[in-house]
């Protein structure tokens, strides 16, 4: 009888041991889950992280484009008033075409893009054309959009 009492005890040790074992077992794979999910946590913050800073990087290509595109564009202002000198604003407003359609096509807004490239046609129109009443409307129209665009 004593043997059974031992087999016994040892059938229930090892059921024990087996119950520890799998509870243990068990601990484990819930903190393998909840590292995974950690993980995936983390590297969904880093994409976001990521989306941010690169939107926050066009914004700043964006300002830095429209504060050149914007100071290029103040000589159109004064060209309805100033036209003593024709061919001196002819040359004046191909070079501003010619930096204009440079902006344009470094840039990675498509509505301030568009407005440069309107407003370099525009210029271009002025130096070829001359100063006249709808030059000069064409070109203070495109110089708002360009300013519209970069709000």
């Amino acid at each position: 009888m004593r043997l059974s009492v031992r087999s016994s005890a040892g059938r229930a040790r090892r059921a024990v041991g087996v119950g520890v074992s799998a509870l243990a077992l068990g601990a484990l794979l819930v903190g393998c889950g909840e590292v995974q999910e950690a993980q995936q946590e983390l590297s969904n913050a880093i994409d976001q992280g990521r989306e941010q800073l690169e939107q926050g990087q066009q914004q700043i290509d964006k300002a830095t484009t429209c504060a050149e595109a914007l100071g290029i564009v103040g000589f159109f202002e004064s060209v309805g008033n100033a036209v003593s000198n024709p061919e001196e604003t002819a040359q004046q407003a191909r070079e501003r075409a010619e930096e204009l359609a440079t902006l344009a096509a470094e840039t990675t807004d498509e509505d301030v893009a568009n407005a440069l490239r309107e407003m370099s046609d525009s210029a271009a129109n002025l130096a070829e054309n001359g100063v006249g009443s709808d030059t000069v409307e064409t070109v203070e129209n495109q110089v708002q959009v360009l300013r519209d665009a970069c709000l």
